[in-house]
């Protein structure tokens, strides 16, 4: 079992323990606030050498893709740029494998964190009585 699979099982278990309409909640927060798959692809197709879709979807190494990429462009007079750039395409494909699964992850943290905020609030000492000064 994989990371992304353990998580969903945790989250399931969690949301099977509130209520049909905090689980509503919980789906609606999370599609709310989930990661725009459409946005994600556009970004790595139009500007993914850079790291933009990796940015947008909080990834480790996106800063490391740009500056090795404008490191690639800028060393490109003295010809070493073209391996540099070839071996960022070919990160660059590799990631086009891996939006799927960070968009499903960003999804189930989204989820988590509804969850998280809606158990935080039940267990708050809240007595639901407001005073007006």
């Amino acid at each position: 079992m994989n990371d992304l699979d353990q998580l969903e099982a945790e989250i399931l278990k969690e949301e099977q323990r509130l209520s049909p309409e905090q689980q509503n909640m919980v789906e609606n927060s999370a599609n709310t606030n989930k990661a725009n798959p459409i946005i994600a692809w556009l970004l790595w197709w139009f500007i993914g050498q850079f790291g933009a879709h990796r940015f947008y979807l909080n990834r480790s190494n996106a800063i490391t893709m740009l500056i090795i990429n404008i490191i690639g462009w800028i060393s490109i007079i003295l010809l070493i740029g073209y391996i540099i750039l070839g071996i960022m395409f070919i990160w660059w494909i590799i990631d086009a494998f891996s939006i799927q699964a960070w968009l499903r992850e960003n999804y189930l943290l989204k989820k988590k964190q509804a969850i998280d905020m809606i158990n935080s609030n039940d267990n708050s000492t809240f007595d639901g009585q407001f005073t007006a000064k």
